[in-house]
């Protein structure tokens, strides 16, 4: 629309919850830009929408352009650098400039918060905390946000950052706030948006031999996730080793509901081995392997897992199926596998 007596604010209103809904970046990058040119427009308050909508998408290198252009001279500017810097692979500069705003800010959560978010977001990309010259001060600021911190409080207005608290006493090993916390994050309401937050913080229960409280915390997500199989698979590779039965069990739930997720059946079929019941196993791989419709990968996968089968001791030709070479086929795009 280029008629601006035709904006008015309905229609503006309008305009900006359709571009947000089908995100088009271009399209909202230019409506903010023409938002802001309007004589008497709150700029800053523009702007930070507008970085804030980089950011969601995944933009963080536009989000600072934006930023840059103008003074960062208010708390919500410096929580938007802070986020934009971790979200920049500069992590170690954001923990710096977060600790920073907490010291300036002492009763703002938000500060807190996003101290946290760049102290895990540094754990999630380089797989360990945060070191070097200045490993003993980024500990002594986490025992003092842990301690600070109320975990009770966060439950309905905060779960994210409660689960990257929890994570966050996980991995420096301040086990009282660790189990204080760890029946309060078992109340949370997960959601998708931070599911993989969940799995990474069962596989870290894990490196400490937290298994039960890693099962207990993954066990509470599937409940209100159900259709989010990373979570029951997960559980399963923590138990296939120790109790292959139950995991046998919480990978039959998968198979139930999507018979052809290709992980949870080959896990499963190691969990018969491990339960002494390869043949089993091997007969549910051939009844899938004569499926005329199975792409060449999948066959590839079902096939090798066979053939460790074989090896093993089962044979194979007693079933009435031979190994049969399986050829690449040509390039015609990717084909999704069950």
């Amino acid at each position: 629309i280029e008629d601006r007596d035709m904006l008015i604010p309905p229609i503006k209103n309008k305009i900006r919850s359709l571009i947000v809904e089908t995100g088009e970046i271009e399209k909202f990058e230019f409506f903010i830009n023409r938002e802001c040119r309007v004589p008497g427009a709150d700029v800053g308050t523009l702007e930070r929408e507008l970085i804030s909508f980089f950011l969601k998408h995944n933009k963080p290198e536009k989000a600072l352009e934006v930023l840059e252009r103008r003074p960062v001279d208010s708390l919500d500017d410096n929580l938007l650098y802070v986020k934009i810097l971790a979200e920049t692979a500069k992590e170690e500069k954001a923990i710096e400039n977060a600790g920073y705003l907490i010291n300036a800010n002492p009763n703002d959560l938000r500060c807190y918060k996003a101290w946290v978010d760049a102290w895990i977001s540094f754990v999630d990309r380089k797989q360990a905390k945060p070191g070097g010259e200045e490993a003993k001060k980024y500990l002594d600021r986490a025992e003092s946000i842990l301690m600070y911190l109320k975990p009770e409080s966060l439950i309905e207005s905060e779960p994210k950052l409660l689960l990257n608290l929890f994570r966050m006493a996980v991995l420096t090993q301040n086990n009282k706030y660790a189990l204080e916390t760890h029946k309060h994050v078992l109340k949370i309401a997960f959601t998708e948006e931070f599911a993989q937050s969940v799995i990474d913080a069962a596989d870290e229960l894990i490196s400490f031999y937290q298994r039960d409280a890693a099962m207990d915390l993954l066990q509470a997500a599937w409940k209100d996730l159900p259709s989010n199989y990373n979570i029951p698979l997960k559980m399963a590779e923590i138990t296939m080793d120790t109790d292959p039965e139950t995991a046998s069990k919480i990978l039959d739930t998968i198979l139930t509901e999507r018979p052809e997720h290709v992980r949870a059946f080959l896990m499963w079929t190691d969990c018969m081995s491990r339960m002494g019941k390869p043949d089993l196993a091997a007969g549910k791989l051939i009844d899938k392997l004569k499926d005329p419709t199975l792409d060449n990968m999948i066959k590839r996968q079902l096939q090798a897992k066979l053939e460790l089968l074989s090896v093993q001791g089962v044979d194979i030709s007693s079933y009435g199926y031979e190994m049969q070479p399986i050829y690449e086929e040509p390039e015609q795009g990717e084909q999704e596998s069950f």
